[in-house]
């Protein structure tokens, strides 16, 4: 009788010990600062260029102020500065990792070097990606600075409160961020000024936006997650790429046919969330796009 006893209660503790951890992942989106803080050998191709005196008083500003935990993507965790200006990014680590199963399996070595290969190579196509975003499309993108190594130069610590309020002090030196300014989503930015009939100033977003796609494939870049909808945001009155982890170099994409038929197949399935909006704003798109593609024509 003990024997089945001991059975039961070892399948109760196993039963709410995974309900207890399932309600914690649930409530904190998986974020602890250990799976964000960086354990990688230094990579000198991940050192990003110094900062300018106007980009330092940017950092400076951007980190002297607490973040407030916001919500999560497929390979950030997310958070808002106290004055709504900034936004800083840590990445899932555990994404470019190799998981704990694969140490344990003794036989299949193709199959382990195989996965293994795949973890380096989306670190290096990420980590690209982010340099570039910084580097080469700055002003597409709102980067104010990324941190792709673990450093000792940086001497800063700033307060994040998780998604469960509490707060952390951690040392910049010892983790890979980004920082941007914060964005208007395309939708909010959108529906506002639909909602004020703006439809002169909504055009010239959605110019915005398409200027932002020519620009990039101009610059070389493919972009593997174009969603304009989700993946892209306003500063002011300029469109910038918000998600800036699918850059991927192609110097075919100068090529003027290559960069128009990527412009539309970037931008038609936002023409199409735009009609089901509003039939008005088809019709800001098509004027929009038209003049682009006429300017572009007189270059």
């Amino acid at each position: 009788m003990n024997k089945y006893k001991l059975i039961i209660f070892c399948l109760l503790a196993f039963f709410l010990y995974d309900q207890i951890e399932h309600f914690c992942h649930k409530q904190t989106d998986g974020f602890t600062v250990l799976k964000v803080s960086s354990h990688r050998a230094v990579n000198n191709a991940w050192t990003t260029r110094d900062l300018h005196a106007d980009e330092n008083r940017d950092f400076d500003t951007a980190t002297s102020q607490k973040y407030r935990y916001f919500g999560c993507g497929g390979q950030c965790f997310v958070f808002f500065s106290e004055d709504g200006r900034y936004t800083l990014k840590f990445f899932k680590q555990w994404r470019y990792e190799q998981p704990f199963y694969l140490r344990l399996i003794p036989f299949v070595p193709k199959y382990k070097k195989k996965k293994c290969l795949g973890f380096k190579e989306k670190l290096h196509r990420d980590f690209y990606s982010y340099k570039m975003a910084f580097e080469d499309l700055q002003n597409e993108t709102g980067v104010v600075f990324v941190h792709l190594n673990t450093s000792e130069n940086l001497r800063k610590s700033l307060t994040i409160i998780d998604p469960l309020g509490c707060a952390h002090l951690i040392s910049l030196d010892n983790f890979d961020f980004i920082i941007q300014k914060r964005a208007e989503m395309v939708e909010e930015r959108i529906k506002r000024l639909l909602a004020e009939e703006n439809y002169p100033e909504i055009k010239k977003s959605i110019r915005s936006l398409l200027d932002l796609i020519l620009i990039r494939c101009q610059k070389g870049y493919h972009d593997t997650d174009p969603n304009v909808l989700t993946n892209c945001g306003f500063l002011d009155d300029r469109a910038v790429k918000i998600d800036i982890g699918h850059f991927v170099p192609s110097e075919t994409m100068k090529d003027p046919y290559l960069y128009k038929k990527s412009l539309l197949e970037s931008a038609l399935p936002f023409r199409e969330w735009l009609g089901k909006t509003s039939p008005s704003l088809e019709t800001c798109f098509d004027e929009a796009i038209f003049e682009l593609l006429k300017d572009d024509e007189k270059k």
